[in-house]
């Protein structure tokens, strides 16, 4: 047996102990399976993160200051891993997760106190805590008594951190349930001194167990979603599309404009919420390496591998959220393609160029111009020589069949002289054909020369 013995635990990594994995052991567990239901969501364990673009005017509210003075004169002993409470969004009402024999007989029962004050009252004994490099030892300054094969449990911190509940989308998780539907989550930030440690979270909510979690470690000024159960009432769809902006020219070498734009891969979220109250949801997107979000918005929790979008949806109502994210993309463009054109033209409107480079820019402007009007003109004959052509073909044709009768001389000869008039407009249109291409093979030869001298770094 221990007996009234100095107990002192030491938290962080390395951790090194010996335990019996051998003999088997057992313990008694409630039931909290919900009835009707087979199976139940599995809770995720999500890695810690900060909160970035925080407002620090809503950090405390008045509400909040009046509880952290009663934190101060009570003076609380620690207690076990923390547990939320529904009352106040974003408000500091985490307590305790221990529960005494006196609090659950009903002795000593005091109405004055709220669930959260109580639970702090049962903190258990006091700990000194001290620093050792990545470690923490945790000194239990009142004596432990263990009887031999049997174990008890020491809370070692007890302290207040902010706590809100909200719904948690992961849309690009393998989870089907999780991907319309979000999870139920307390949302806590850790503003103590000390690391909480990995390992599950049991949830209380206006004195209910709610259900329990997982946490990964929680550094000091991280922030942690503790997921517990799916909510059906909060629905997402989505909508993903691409698009283009902000095209400027780089340099011109060799014939070939180097551009660069703005790659945006979008996804429109729609959120239904079927509560009578608001719901505060946090939308999960997974980093994009050389991608930036665009307009992240304010409340967004970062991860090492995603941020974490917030968005309120008002009671029996929807919302939209638009997550963009961008990243700059380089392209060669020849400069005598149909896509430079408009990248000239900004680049000249942009000023500051040399006088030598916006002469010959210019000059390639208007030549490209000209042979715009040249490729207009040429299809437009094109589609009258076919025209004409397939009705030429349609007349003669019609010829063969009536030289094959008698009696239609006249016709005959009308069509002749059709066939005729067709050929000397064909005879035209190719004339005209071949002059513009001579023309455009002239002034293409002058845009190369053109395209030689231009250089712009």
């Amino acid at each position: 047996d221990w007996n009234n013995v100095e107990l002192s635990l030491v938290a962080g990594t390395p951790v090194s102990f010996v335990y019996d994995l051998h003999s088997p052991q057992y313990t008694h567990r409630e039931d909290l399976t919900p009835r009707g239901r087979t199976a139940a969501p599995v809770p995720l364990q999500e890695s810690a993160g900060v909160v970035v673009n925080d407002s620090p005017e809503e950090l405390v509210t008045e509400e909040q200051s009046r509880e952290m003075e009663y934190d101060r004169s009570m003076a609380p002993s620690p207690a076990a891993p923390p547990m939320a409470s529904r009352r106040g969004a974003g408000g500091p009402r985490m307590a305790s997760k221990s529960v005494s024999a006196n609090a659950a007989s009903g002795e000593g029962y005091d109405a004055s106190f709220n669930d959260d004050q109580r639970l702090e009252e049962q903190g258990g004994p006091q700990t000194a805590v001290e620093q050792m490099g990545a470690l923490f030892r945790y000194d239990i300054r009142d004596k432990v008594t263990v009887p031999d094969r049997s174990s008890t449990l020491v809370s070692i911190v007890n302290q207040r951190v902010d706590a809100e509940e909200v719904v948690y989308f992961r849309p690009d998780s393998d989870t089907s349930a999780s991907g319309g539907h979000p999870y139920r989550a307390a949302k806590l930030t850790n503003n103590t001194p000390f690391t909480l440690e990995k390992g599950p979270v049991a949830l209380y909510a206006d004195g209910t167990f709610s259900g329990e979690g997982f946490i990964d470690r929680v550094e000091p000024g991280s922030t942690h979603f503790v997921t517990y159960a799916i909510d059906n009432k909060v629905a997402l769809s989505s909508d993903y599309s691409t698009d283009e902006e902000s095209a400027q020219l780089i340099r011109i070498v060799d014939g070939q404009l180097v551009s660069e734009f703005l790659s945006i891969q979008r996804t429109t979220y729609q959120l239904n919420n079927l509560h009578s109250d608001p719901v505060r949801a946090y939308i999960r997107t997974d980093k994009r390496a050389g991608w930036t979000l665009k307009n992240r918005p304010e409340k967004t929790v970062e991860t090492t591998d995603a941020l974490l979008v917030p968005v309120t949806v008002p009671a029996k109502g929807k919302a939209a959220l638009a997550v963009e994210w961008t990243s700059k993309m380089v392209r060669n463009v020849s400069i005598d393609s149909s896509d430079s054109t408009t990248l000239l033209k900004v680049y000249l409107k942009g000023g500051n160029i040399p006088a030598a480079a916006k002469q010959a820019i210019e000059q390639v402007l208007a030549l490209k111009a000209q042979l715009s009007e040249i490729e207009t003109e040429a299809a437009r004959l094109r589609k009258q020589h076919d025209a004409l052509s397939r009705d030429q073909d349609r007349v003669r044709a019609n010829l063969d069949t009536l030289r094959k009768t008698k009696g239609n001389d006249a016709l005959q000869a009308e069509l002749a002289r059709k066939l005729a008039e067709q050929e000397a407009q064909l005879g035209k249109l190719s004339g005209g054909l071949v002059a513009l291409s001579e023309k455009e093979a002239e002034l293409t030869s002058r845009l190369k020369v053109l395209i030689s001298n231009v250089s712009l770094q």
